[in-house]
């Protein structure tokens, strides 16, 4: 899964440049501040329009995309919350997936 273009539907710039119009530590456009869309493609020809979320702020009843494979597609957050025990992570739980614990801090793909 790689990168293909960003855009800004708030400012409505299109083709931005990662290193010149984008914060790509926060995603968001270097214009207005807000987040910026991703289209993301595959060698396989699979293509999705997303925002980089981060986990902790992901919600029930939202989709998300693997940044690093399709091999699942899209997948609905069934639930997104602080993981029990110890340490810092989140649990998500993904339909047809299973769960996993992943830093609160992290980015996801999450379809707009």
């Amino acid at each position: 899964m790689f990168d293909q273009s960003y855009s800004c539907s708030t400012c409505r710039a299109t083709d931005l440049n990662r290193e010149d119009d984008l914060d790509d530590r926060v995603w968001t456009c270097n214009t207005c501040g807000e987040p910026v869309l991703i289209d993301l493609a595959d060698d396989k020809g699979n293509a999705y329009t997303v925002v980089r979320t981060l986990a902790k702020e992901l919600r029930v009843g939202q989709y998300i995309v693997e940044d690093y494979t399709l091999s699942h597609g899209v997948m609905r957050v069934l639930a997104s919350n602080k993981a029990m025990g110890k340490g810092n992570k989140w649990y998500l739980a993904l339909e047809g997936v299973g769960h996993r614990k992943v830093d609160p801090d992290d980015y996801v793909n999450c379809i707009p």
